[in-house]
Order: structure tokens, then sequence, then C-alpha cells
């Protein structure tokens, strides 16, 4: 047992005071004379017994009395096992979760108004002297700091659902850092949360002692969920008036399989294709909706499902761009158009290629092109090396064929800063393809089946070519001999590519073979903007704008037509490239429109976290054990009522108190006098 104030012990020296007024009878007696006292000695013997009796009685009962007085005043307590209980002002953080999650129902009652009403009971269990910190997943800079106990009851009624989502060990690291600039001895965290089991990083937490840690579990009824989880095209360019099929993600966290589940994809407010999935228990299932391209430009598309009572994950947002063409650029030693890369190109109405010499070129229209083809040029200027390797940064392609006469210093050079490694020597002699990593983003998906036997290209002259150190490089085809055929490597958000041959015949059959065409169509085709379709709420994002530079006064905006939601990020400028921050300020779902000024750049979708779509919630208990395992000594949880849980917060930090019993013993001891002196004649 402990003491909040041991010093008030030293009143037990009072227990004295009665002692001596029993020992010290300074009453008076009156003599009273009788005639005869020989029969009342037998009598008086008896009184005289009793009377003493009575009297030690009645002195124990006012020492017991001012013992239970002085203890109370001294406020006894027992710490609870494993806590650290305290006394004095304290530092409190409390976490309300205000997640998606915590609109799941618990007897028809949100789990989020149940929680918000249990952290008001904890805080205003606390002395009005304490201070106290308000945490949700917004991180708030309001937030970041410790206020008074009326000022957190406040702020913890105003909170409000959000799409955030934290996991625990980042709401306890921010919990951590406002208690340590506390003074305070005593400390708590408490977290009132659904705890799902993508949230409870426990692991993750690193062990603090000083630091009483409250976990406040809120549980919902039983509820299965259904939720769009993700979404991506099967080609690498939207074209217009072509075939697209969109493939979707479903996820079941239910124990039962849910069959026939109806899709529906909506593009630019148009209805687009309908299908439907069997989804298994607690698994995913994929399904693919096919659709034509009947919208050139930028297009806001939304895959839907009806799924009930979880709602915010039903609909998947996105947008993209339908390209009416491809801008290729060919650069070449001669004013030759029609050259082996314009017979790929140049009959095919989707691409726009031209082709400029060399020592004509126009640097500005560079970046108006996708892919840039460098056709068997005999050297490099430094300021072409220069302006490949930025069109390449800012999310171009870059192809080099090399010329039978190249130039090795100013080639090197290139290849150095489009990260392809260098050429080491010029080789004669003749070796063919003898391998095609098929799996490479060049021809995935180009060859419907892998044939062993298959007629590769030749090779009668090459560079050999050295691969630098980085990761960023491989070879797609390698020759029989080891080297490099055709090797790829990506650059900022641009792609480079080098065959290590000229197309001249001498050197091989490159040009007349089939493999010749088909690298050159996809490397067009992926040279085409990217962006990913979609963003995730709640946290920060970036989206580059591509040969976009914002100048004067006029600003970005990102507007949901849908609901009219708009919101002007912030900005940079990065070489050729203009990149949007996206913060945790944005609060709507949807497909967004991205304008600069009047004009409209793209398009792009945002979506809640389906981080709250799962309905598994980890069992608090063996969040505690691993805790403690981790060495969290002081680690409780707290599964009261609304009615009782400010009790047992308190009980966790005051320790079970007795200063109430000591009262009630003390009137008890003097109610017990009271009834003796009066009673017992």
């Amino acid at each position: 047992m402990r003491f909040v104030h041991p010093e008030i012990l030293w009143a037990l020296g009072a227990l004295s005071i009665p002692i001596l007024v029993h020992l010290f009878n300074f009453r008076k007696f009156r003599r009273v004379y009788f005639s005869n006292v020989a029969f009342l000695r037998e009598i008086q013997v008896e009184t005289q017994s009793k009377s003493k009796l009575k009297h030690l009685l009645i002195l124990l009962m006012r020492m017991l009395a001012l013992t239970c007085i002085v203890l109370a005043f001294a406020q006894p307590f027992i710490p609870l096992e494993n806590t650290l209980a305290g006394q004095g002002d304290r530092a409190v953080s409390v976490y309300l979760d205000n997640s998606f999650s915590m609109e799941a129902q618990s007897g028809g009652v949100p789990l989020f108004d149940i929680a918000r009403n249990k952290a008001i009971e904890v805080v205003n269990s606390f002395q009005p002297t304490d201070k106290f910190q308000v945490l949700t997943n917004d991180f708030e800079g309001r937030h970041q700091r410790l206020i008074s106990r009326d000022e957190a009851v406040e702020l913890l009624q105003e909170v409000e659902i959000s799409p955030s989502s934290r996991k625990i060990s980042e709401v306890f690291a921010r919990q951590r850092d406002v208690l340590n600039t506390s003074t305070s001895t005593s400390k708590a965290a408490f977290l009132f949360s659904d705890f799902q089991e993508g949230m409870a990083d426990v692991q993750a937490m690193d062990a603090d002692t000083s630091i009483a840690l409250r976990i406040v579990p809120t549980t919902g009824d039983p509820t299965a969920n259904i939720s769009v989880d993700s979404l991506w095209f099967d080609t690498p360019v939207r074209q217009y008036e072509q075939q697209e099929i969109v493939r979707v993600r479903l996820t079941n966290t239910g124990d039962e399989p849910r069959e026939q589940v109806p899709v529906k994809l909506i593009v630019n407010g148009r209805q687009k294709a309908v299908t439907t999935a069997d989804v298994p228990a607690r698994g995913t299932a994929e399904t693919e909706l096919t659709f034509t391209h009947t919208d050139a430009g930028i297009c806001r598309g939304q895959v839907q499902i009806t799924d009930y009572p979880i709602s915010f994950d039903d609909t998947y947002y996105f947008g993209y761009e339908v390209l009416e063409s491809l801008s290729i650029l060919g650069i070449s030693e001669n004013t030759n158009t029609r050259d082996q890369v314009w017979a790929v190109f140049g009959d095919d109405p989707y691409f726009r290629y031209t082709s400029q010499p060399s020592g004509q070129l126009d640097y500005a229209a560079m970046p108006r092109n996708q892919l840039i083809v460098a056709n068997q040029l005999n050297r490099f200027s430094t300021g072409l090396v220069a302006e490949l390797a930025k069109f390449a940064t800012n999310g171009g392609s870059v192809c080099i064929i090399p010329s039978p006469d190249a130039d090795f210093a100013s080639y090197n050079q290139l290849l150095a800063e489009l990260a392809l490694g260098s050429i080491t020597a010029r080789t004669g002699g003749s070796t063919e393809v003898s391998s095609v990593d098929y799996s490479h983003e060049l021809f995935a998906g180009t060859f419907e089946r892998m044939n062993e036997r298959v007629d590769l290209p030749r090779a009668m002259g090459w560079y050999s070519l050295s691969l630098p150190a980085s990761a960023s490089a491989s070879a797609v085809m390698t020759m029989r001999n080891g080297f490099p055929f055709l090797t790829s490597s990506t650059l900022g958000a641009g792609r480079a590519y080098f065959f290590s041959v000229p197309l001249d015949p001498g050197f091989s059959n490159l040009a007349s073979h089939a493999f010749f065409p088909s690298s050159m169509l996809r490397m067009a085709l992926l040279s085409a903007p990217s962006a990913p379709p979609a963003c995730t709420l709640g946290s920060d994002g970036v989206i580059t704008l591509r040969n976009t530079l914002q100048s004067g006064e006029s600003a970005f905006r990102l507007k949901d037509e849908a609901s009219g939601y708009e919101f002007i990020p912030e900005h940079r400028n990065a070489g050729g490239n203009t990149q949007l921050f996206v913060h945790s300020d944005m609060r709507t779902a949807g497909a967004y429109s991205i304008t600069g000024g009047e004009e409209l750049l793209g398009a792009t979708g945002f979506n809640f976290s389906r981080a709250e779509s799962s309905t598994e919630m980890s069992d608090p208990g063996e969040l505690v054990s691993s805790l403690r395992s981790a060495g969290w000594l002081n680690a409780s949880v707290i599964t009261g009522d609304i009615q009782t849980i400010g009790a047992q917060a308190t009980e966790l930090e005051e320790g079970r108190t007795y200063w109430w019993t000591m009262v009630i013993w003390a009137l008890i001891f003097l109610a017990a006098e009271v009834l003796l002196i009066k009673y017992w004649r």
C-alpha cells in the first residue's frame, strides 16, 4: 500500500491524546456516605470491572477512529498489477479513431459515437488540473499540444469521420512526442479504436516505460463487406475508337462467398459496360469490362458495385486520356524521311511521324513528341545529348540505333546520360540472338505463345555494350556471345533503348525482321503518358503533368464535376514538367478534372483508402500480450461500458484507493463510541 500524502502519517502521534485522557481521569468525584456498605461490596466489584472494560472499549474506538481519519487524509492506494499508478498532475493523450471503419454499428449505434462518448467519460474522470492531448487520424496542428480538460472535451465533441487512416505505431509516435513535452511524472496514452488488423501494428512500436498505454477497444456487430479494391487497363495507351479492357479486383471480407455481384462501368456520365463477379469468402476476384473509346481527350470514369452497410468503398474513381495520335520524331543524318523507321510508322494514321536531319533540329518542338528515334547518327553534339537526356527524364522515350561509323566518345556520353552503359568495341563476325526476355514490358502480351524454335535476328557486326552496375538497365534481347542486342533502361519518368547493331544489311537483318516493327511499335505505345489513373485520399500524392509549365497568375485546379468540389493543389516546375502535390486536405472522393487556367490538362480519380474496407479486428488481449513481450510493462485493456469506463480509468491511473473506506470506518468507530457511552450503563 502507498500513500498520496505520507507526511500526514506523522499525525498518528495524536493517538497518545486519548490514551493520556483515559490514564489521567481529571474528573472530580463527589463522596457519598452510606450507613452500611457491607451489602454493596459485591455489586461494587462487579461495577468496577465493567466500568474498566467500557472505558477500554471507548478508548479503542476513539483510537481506531482517529487512526482512520489520519489514514483518510494520507489517501492510501494500492497500484494494480502491471501498472505504474501514480499521483499528482497528469499528462494524458487521447486518440479517437475517426476512420471509415468506425461507421460500423454495435446494436444499431455507430462505433464512432460509442468511442467518442467513452473518451469524454475518461477525460472527465481526471482532475481539472490535468493536461490533455486529443488526437485523430487527421493529425491536425491543433491536436499537437496539451490543453485543459474542458478544451479536450470540446475538441472530442467536434471530431467527425475522416477518410484518413493511420497505423497504431504512427499514432503513438505522435502521442509520445507531445507527452514528452510535459513535465508531469504521470503520463498516459489512451487509444479508442476498433483496432483493425491492418492498423494494429504494435510490433512496430518502441516500448516507452514512462507512458502508461491504455487500449480501449470498441467492437461492432459482425459485418461482411465487398469492396472495389483496384483497377487497371490491359494496354499501356488508350486509343480513339479502339476496344479497351478494364480489369477490376473485388475483395470480400465476409465468411460467405458472394455470387453474381453486379459491376458497372461509367465513363463521362454514360454507362459503358456491365458484368458480374463471383467473389469467394475472405478472398478476391478479378473481372473485366470491355468497351470502346468513343470519346477522344480527357475522360473521367468510375466502377460501381452495391453493398450494404459499408458503402464508402463501393465506387472506384479514375481518369485517363484517349489519344487520337502519337507524335514520333525521327532524327537522321540526311533529309530522307522514308527510311526504315518511317516504314514502321509512316502509313499508320494513328502515328504522326516527322523526320528532321540532325543539323536542322528544332529543339523547342522536341517535347511535343512522345518518342524520339535517333536513327544511325554518326555523332551526337553536346546540345543534342543534353536535350535527349532531358526529354527522357521528363517522361519521353528515346531509341538509339547506332551508325556503322559511330563516334564512340559522343555515343558513350549519350549512353551514360541515358543509363544504358557504354560501347567498348565494334566487333565483326557472325552470331544471332539467343534469348528474348518476354516478360519485359516491351514484349509482354505481344506474342500469344512462345516458341523456342522461333527465328531470331542475326548479326554480322555489332557494338559490344557494357551494362552499368545500376539495376535500371537490362538486356531485353541477348546474343549468343553474351552481349546485349537490345537494351532498355528507365530514366526518371521516361525510357531509353539501344540497339547494338545498325540497320545496314551488312551488319544485321534487323530492318527486315519481324522483331523490328514489333519492338518499335511497343516503344511508341509505351511512350504515351501513363500517369496512374487514381490516387488515394488521406495521403500525400504527386501528379505529374508532362511538358506543362505554369506561368502567369492562373492556378492549377482539381475539380470534381459531380459534386462541384474544387481544390487548388501546390505545384512545382520540374524540368519541362509540372508536379502537383495533393496533401491530406482533400476529403471528397470523385473523378477530378485537372485544369490550368482555362485549359483542360488531364483527369484522375481520388478514392478513399481501402485499408478501411477490412472488417477483421485484432484481439485486444493478444495486442497487450504482444506489447508486454516487447517490453511494455504498463499496457492495459479497458473493456467497460460508458457507465463504468470512467471509474476503470481512474483506478488504473490512481490505483485502488481506500481513503473513502477509511472515512466509513472512522464513522463506524465514532458511532460505536457514541453507542457505548449512551447505552452501556
